[in-house]
């Protein structure tokens, strides 16, 4: 079995809409290189992927905020799973 390399990246645009108001977007990619398989055939170890985020969050002080985030991602392949995700997320600051 050979090195399993992989090269990704990510991108991530923020603004701030007013003092409690703030969105953000967000992108990633990965690529999978190939490794030797037992029967000596190379092959990707893992399918290409991208992901597309978007996000909201409120600022209800200096300490409390709520985000909400909607996720959309595919890999290269033909059997998808948990490619739609929305999050829900409550923070506290201290």
């Amino acid at each position: 079995m050979g090195h399993a390399d992989t090269l990704s990246y990510y991108i991530e645009a923020k603004y701030k809409i007013d003092a409690s108001w703030s969105a953000a977007l967000r992108w990633n990619q990965q690529f999978f290189g190939e490794v030797t398989n037992p029967a000596g055939k190379d092959e990707r170890w893992d399918h290409d992927m991208w992901k597309a985020e978007a996000g909201l969050a409120y600022r209800f002080s200096r300490h409390w905020q709520v985000k909400a985030q909607y996720s959309y991602g595919r890999q290269n392949r033909d059997l998808q799973q948990g490619e739609q995700m929305f999050a829900g997320q409550v923070t506290l600051k201290f």
